[in-house]
């Protein structure tokens, strides 16, 4: 499967996707009831990509400007 990102065409592989809450969790006594309080401060999405690229060298590589990208806080369009 071919899936362009950044203007950047790969073959994929596999693709998945996983979301996380970052959260944090207590209780509080209300009027003689213990409750247990969430608050959520953000989601973060993670996204993995297994692509493959022949006789191509690293240093010029489409997954690694997209793993450098990301490593300087750069987002990447779909």
């Amino acid at each position: 499967m071919a899936v362009t990102l950044d203007g950047k065409t790969l073959n994929v592989l596999k693709w998945s996707e996983d979301n996380a809450f970052i959260s944090s969790q207590y209780d509080e006594w209300s009027a003689g009831i213990c409750r247990r309080l969430v608050k959520v401060y953000g989601l973060v999405r993670t996204y993995q990509v297994d692509c493959v690229e022949q006789n191509v060298a690293w240093a010029s590589s489409k997954p690694n400007y997209f793993e450098r990208s990301a490593q300087n806080g750069n987002s990447v369009v779909l």
